[in-house]
């Protein structure tokens, strides 16, 4: 039992640079990844890792509070922060890296993406062709499959074609182009699609999420100016809500 105590000690080592969250999170998915922590295992003491690397306190609470978002820990109430569930670590590897960004980092990603999808939806209603509709439809029909499936990878995909396909109903190439761009660097700055997968694996917030998509297809479907506004400010108010909830967890835990 002590050589393993001493092990799981051992996986800690002392950051040179500028301390970081991000720096506890590698080390502990190291562990994790290469078998020196198990499920169940119990990881040293918040002041003991911190002495090993360097890092303060703080920094190693915010580390640990995003590997419990991710579910990979849990915290036992007087005894400690055990290694919860292996299940979710290739989601935690990918994810990790968005949820160490700062809250005025992701906000302002989702702003940017509603400030350019506002424009897209207000050119598709005055533009769609009854054939965009027709397309827009479909993959509304692809979503609906998804969630019935609890597909969530599926109706992620689903999402990026719906808005991609409202980008397509502007009839204008370069704002076209311009929401492809913002699309991918977004999605290259912060993977959306990993921290919304965190979300969506409960069954409710899935249908939710389908929910949220049916008033900008008929505001699309009927030219409803005053509609199409409405829905896609709610749609991402919800976004802006996922990234509050998130730091609100992480604040409490602290």
């Amino acid at each position: 039992m002590g050589n393993q105590a001493d092990g799981r000690m051992a996986l800690f080592r002392k950051m040179d640079t500028v301390k970081k969250p991000a720096y506890v999170v590698e080390q502990i998915l190291a562990g994790l990844q290469n078998g020196h922590l198990s499920s169940g295992d119990q990881l040293p003491t918040e002041q003991d890792i911190a002495v090993l690397t360097g890092v303060s306190r703080p920094s190693v609470r915010e580390a640990l509070g995003v590997l419990r978002y991710l579910g990979v820990l849990e915290t036992r109430v007087g005894d400690g922060t055990y290694v919860k569930d292996l299940r979710n670590l290739p989601l935690a590897l990918r994810a990790s890296d968005i949820l160490l960004e700062s809250e005025e980092e992701l906000s302002m990603a989702v702003e940017a993406r509603r400030a350019i999808e506002m424009v897209l939806l207000e050119f598709a209603v005055l533009r769609r062709t009854p054939h965009q509709t027709k397309a827009l439809a479909m993959i509304m029909g692809k979503m609906s499959r998804c969630v019935a499936e609890a597909n969530v990878d599926g109706f992620l995909i689903g999402d990026r074609d719906f808005h991609s396909a409202i980008a397509s109903a502007t009839g204008n190439a370069l704002l076209r182009e311009l929401h492809g761009s913002l699309v991918a660097l977004v999605d290259d700055k912060a993977s959306w699609k990993d921290l919304v997968s965190l979300r969506l694996a409960d069954q409710k917030e899935l249908e939710q999420a389908y929910e949220l998509h049916v008033p900008l297809l008929t505001a699309i479907e009927q030219q409803d100016m005053q509609g199409a506004r409405a829905s896609i400010a709610h749609h991402f108010d919800k976004l802006e809500q996922l990234v509050q909830s998130y730091s609100a967890q992480l604040s409490e835990e602290a």
